[in-house]
C-alpha cells in the first residue's frame, strides 16, 4: 500500500501553481495523496482525493472555521506525512508532530522580513506570535524552502531541510506557436500591489499610450500586500487615463493566464526593495522565460544573475517610469530583438530553471522524511 500524504492549506486556492500543480501533482505519481485546500475549482488532479477547507480573508474567521476543518482533515485522513503551506498552520503542525506525525512546512516566503509591509499583518503581536511558533517549529518540523536565502534566516534547524525552488513545470506551458495580439500587449502574472510596481506600470503605460493608443496590459492575479480594493487601484496616479488599456483578469489558474501571455510582447516582474523581495526570485520571471517572453525585471543582483546573465530581458530601477516606458517602446518597435531575448529565456528555462529538475529534490526529500 502506498504511503498516504496530506497536503494542507487554509489560504491557498485549489488552482495554486506551487501547492497543487507542482508539488501535489508530483506526489500523486508515487503516493496516496489527499489535498485539503480552499476554493475548490472544477479542474481536479487525477488520483488525488480533495477535501474542502472554508476560506476567508480574515484570519479570525479562518481560525474559527478553516482551522477546525484542517484538524478534522488530518484526523479523518490519518496520513503518514503532513505537508503544510501556511505559517498560520505552524501550531497545528506542532500539535501533530508532538503526537508523532511527520510534518513538513513548505516556506513559500520569508515572512519574518515581510511583517509591517503588508496591509493585513501590521499588528506587532502577529509577528511575536509567528516568531514564537516558528522557533518551536524548528525543533520538530522538517522544512522545504522556496529560496536558497530563506534557510539562512531560520537557523539553527534541528531537522533536515531542502531547497525546492519555485520553477515552472514546462509541461504546463503552451508549446505550439500562437498568433500575437494585433495590438501591442504586455503581460503581468501575480499579486497586484504598489510594492510590485503597479503604479509604475500604470504611469509608463500612459506614456506609451500617447504613441500607441491601442496598447494593452493584461494583469492576472488578485489584489494584495498593500492594495485591498479596486477603489485603491483606481486612485493611483494616471489610472483614469489608461483604464481602458488595462485588462484585469483576476486570479485564474496559471494555465489560463499562459494562453494570453504567450501572445504578448514581454512579461513584467518589477518589485520594489521591500521585505525579502530583493533576495527572492519572483516565480513570474521563470514563467515568462518558459513562455518565450522577454523579461522586464527589477535591477537587483539576484534578478540580474538570471535576466542579464542569460540575455533574456531587461533589468530596470524598480520605480523608474521613464526606464520602463523606454523598454516597453523598445519591445514594440524592435520585435525581432525582443523575440531573440524571449528565445534565450526559453532555452535557459528548459536547461536550468524548471520544475522537472526541482521535482527530483522534492521527491527525494519526501522519501527521506517518510523513511526517517
Amino acid at each position: 500500500m502506498k504511503p498516504r500524504i496530506l497536503v494542507l492549506s487554509t489560504v491557498h486556492p485549489a488552482y495554486d501553481t506551487r501547492v497543487v500543480f507542482r508539488e501535489t501533482a508530483s506526489l500523486a505519481k508515487h503516493y496516496d495523496v489527499h489535498l485539503a485546500i480552499t476554493r475548490l475549482s472544477g479542474h481536479r488532479l487525477p488520483g488525488v482525493c480533495y477535501r474542502a477547507i472554508p476560506f476567508s480573508k480574515a484570519l479570525a474567521v479562518r481560525l474559527l472555521l478553516a482551522h477546525p476543518a484542517a484538524v478534522w482533515a488530518v484526523i479523518k485522513t490519518r496520513p503518514r506525512l503532513l505537508i503544510l503551506h501556511d505559517p498560520e498552520l505552524l501550531p497545528l503542525g506542532l500539535f501533530f508532530a508532538f503526537l508523532g506525525k511527520k510534518v513538513i512546512f513548505d516556506m513559500h516566503e520569508n515572512l519574518s522580513r515581510q511583517f509591517g509591509q503588508r496591509s493585513n499583518d501590521r499588528l506587532p503581536i502577529l509577528k511575536n506570535i509567528f516568531q514564537f511558533f516558528e522557533r518551536k517549529a524548528r525543533k520538530r518540523l522538517f522544512y522545504f524552502f522556496a529560496e536558497d536565502s530563506y534557510s539562512a534566516d531560520f537557523q539553527p534547524l534541528f531537522r533536515p531541510s531542502a531547497v525546492v525552488r519555485n520553477f515552472p513545470a514546462l509541461a504546463s506551458f503552451p508549446q505550439a506557436a500562437t498568433t500575437p495580439f494585433a495590438e501591442p500587449a504586455f503581460f503581468y502574472l501575480g499579486q497586484l500591489s504598489v510594492a510590485r510596481c503597479l503604479d509604475v506600470m500604470i504611469l509608463a503605460l500612459g506614456q506609451v499610450r500617447k504613441k500607441y493608443p491601442a496598447v494593452r496590459l493584461h494583469l492576472f492575479g488578485p489584489l494584495g500586500y498593500d492594495l485591498q480594493a479596486m477603489t485603491e487601484v483606481q486612485a493611483l496616479p494616471g489610472f483614469a487615463e489608461v483604464q481602458e488599456n488595462l485588462i484585469f483578469h483576476g486570479p485564474v489558474p496559471a494555465r489560463e493566464a499562459y494562453a494570453t501571455g504567450k501572445r504578448c510582447l514581454a512579461g513584467l516582474a518589477l518589485l520594489r526593495p521591500v521585505g525579502d523581495f530583493a533576495h527572492s526570485y519572483p516565480s513570474k520571471i521563470f514563467e515568462y522565460m518558459a513562455l518565450g517572453l522577454p523579461v522586464i525585471s527589477s535591477d537587483f543582483p539576484l534578478y540580474r544573475s538570471v535576466v542579464a546573465d542569460h540575455r533574456c530581458g531587461f533589468c530596470l530601477p524598480a520605480g523608474d517610469v521613464a526606464a520602463l516606458t523606454g523598454t516597453l517602446l523598445f519591445c514594440i518597435e524592435n520585435p525581432e530583438q525582443a523575440r531573440q531575448l524571449g528565445q534565450n529565456g526559453q532555452q535557459a528555462a528548459g536547461t536550468f530553471f524548471n520544475w522537472e529538475k526541482e521535482e527530483k529534490t522534492f521527491l527525494q526529500f519526501v522519501k527521506q522524511v517518510l523513511a526517517s
